[in-house]
Order: structure tokens, then sequence, then C-alpha cells
């Protein structure tokens, strides 16, 4: 089944521009490649963090809404696990937008 889904990146402060497009660009593909649509991006900037994560007390900041099928997103997890300057990431559904069917 087909859903939207919404997921906001924290990357490490320290990483330059052009390496957090690389690794934004690498998350946006492992979703294109398993049959996912990027319906929207935007990058947020950098802001600071609620508490220390792994010493960082801010992040740069992402937000990343797409469509795909609802078993992949185990598998793109396990991905973005792997990304060392990913500092969190949390994914959620998105309920459908009024008068789109799905």
């Amino acid at each position: 089944m087909i859903r939207n889904y919404e997921v906001v990146f924290i990357f490490a402060p320290t990483l330059k521009e052009e390496e957090q497009e690389k690794h934004f660009q690498q998350i946006a593909n492992s979703i294109t490649s398993r049959k996912g649509e990027i319906v929207k991006q935007e990058p947020l900037g950098k802001k600071q963090l609620a508490y220390p994560i792994r010493k960082n007390r801010e992040g740069n900041y992402y937000i990343l809404n797409f469509r795909a099928p609802s078993e992949i997103i185990s598998a793109i997890k396990d991905e973005y696990r792997l990304i060392p300057q990913l500092l969190r990431f949390m994914i959620v559904t998105k309920e459908a937008e009024r008068g789109k069917s799905e």
C-alpha cells in the first residue's frame, strides 16, 4: 500500500553544505530506488537541539515528504542508521490530504 510519509533529519552541525546535500541525496535516492516518490524537500537550517546528541548542541534540520510502499520503510530506516553524520531522524505517516485519493 502506498502511503504518505514525512521524515525529519538532523545532521551534525560540523558538516559543510555540500556534504549535507550529498547525504541528503543519498537519503532521497534510497526512497526513489525503492519505487518511492519525493513530494517535497525543505532545508530548515541550523537549530539548537533540546539536549546534546553525541556532544552536539546544534544540528542542521531537513524535512522530506514522500510517497512510498509501506514495506520499504524498515529497509530505509536501516540504511539511514548507517550514516554517521545523521544525528537523528524520525519517519511519520501523514494522512492523505482531503480531496485526494490514494
